[in-house]
């Protein structure tokens, strides 16, 4: 048996040796250049003008943060949310009686389990769960564990943190309440993983830096929140008590702010552009209309023919909060 094994061996060294010392198809002067070449970036010999530097640290970094990955977005403002490493692939115990798994490839990857899932009010959705890594998800809502898909997890609505959309859920495991804080409100539920609906994402080829982009442009979106929803507020009280065919003109721009979240932080420009035109309309009208009280009994009629009904009415910003009876519900 010894010998067998050293006749192996021998025979594989012997098999390196000729690999190495004569690939096929190269010549002996092809195997110097290869080696001069070695030996200049080695020892940075400068005389050999043809031997290409070797790349700098940094430049290798810079390269890896500009190629692009494909990449899960939101399917409304295009906000990146799951990158391959943020998919869960394995699967996981459902409630049999309203899901059934299967395998999907997803951003490149094979078998990726997905779920078919329906709710109480027969909506079915394809969902995809992602690591709590998955970046520009935010939760809504009390945590509850009626109807869940995944037994055992909790789950809330989950929005896009950039436009508000509603995407899919959160999961979370339920938290032991502490006897020693009795009077304090309970730590709200850490989110595991999150199930969201293929149908409302995207997919989009997406760097390292472009990630970082628009987690710095969230950030902006962020802090003026509240700003935006203030002067969309009142830009809307305004545009709902003219008549249909002013407004209109500003359909776009809340369409822009509303679809583009960036465009958001020029909220402020926006509502002064509808107070002039509202200012503009109430004089004509002998400033008998005030925009609070555009709902009232005692606001001037639209015309016939700019008559409009409830569906054509601006609706106030702010996010999608599904409630209980909602399709979107578990």
């Amino acid at each position: 048996m010894a010998d067998g094994v050293d006749a192996l061996r021998a025979s594989s060294d012997a098999a390196a040796e000729s690999s190495q010392a004569m690939a096929p198809g190269v010549t002996p002067a092809d195997q110097a250049s290869a080696a001069a070449v070695g030996e200049s970036w080695e020892h940075g010999d400068e005389t050999n003008a043809s031997a290409p530097a070797p790349p700098e640290p940094d430049a290798i970094i810079a390269m890896t943060s500009t190629v692009g990955v494909e990449t899960l977005v939101c399917g409304k403002c295009r906000h990146p949310l799951v990158r391959p490493a943020d998919l869960i692939t394995a699967r996981i115990d459902t409630w049999a009686d309203a899901v059934y798994a299967y395998e999907l490839d997803v951003l490149d990857s094979e078998g990726v389990f997905c779920y078919s899932a329906t709710n109480p009010g027969d909506t079915r959705f394809d969902v995809v769960r992602s690591k709590p890594s998955s970046t520009g998800l935010v939760t809504h809502g009390d945590p509850t564990p009626e109807h869940s898909w995944f037994p055992g997890f909790l789950w809330s609505f989950a929005h896009c943190g950039a436009c508000d959309a509603h995407l899919g859920w959160g999961f979370s495991l339920p938290v032991a309440p502490d006897p020693e804080s009795e009077n304090q409100p309970p730590n709200p539920p850490v989110v595991e993983f999150y199930g969201l609906v293929l149908t409302k994402l995207g997919q989009e080829v997406i760097s390292e830096d472009g990630v970082q982009e628009a987690a710095a442009q969230l950030d902006r979106v962020r802090a003026h929140r509240g700003q935006y929803e203030a002067d969309v507020g009142a830009a809307i009280q305004m545009l709902n008590a003219v008549p249909v065919a002013i407004a209109q003109q500003f359909y776009p721009s809340l369409f822009e702010m509303d679809q583009h979240p960036a465009e958001r932080t020029r909220s402020g420009t926006f509502l002064d552009a509808v107070r002039t035109v509202f200012e503009d309309w109430r004089g004509g009208n002998g400033g008998m209309v005030d925009a609070a009280d555009s709902e009232d009994a005692d606001s001037p009629p639209h015309d016939d023919d700019d008559a409009e009904d409830e569906d054509s009415r601006v609706s106030d910003p702010g996010p999608e909060e599904p409630d209980a009876g909602n399709t979107d519900s578990i």
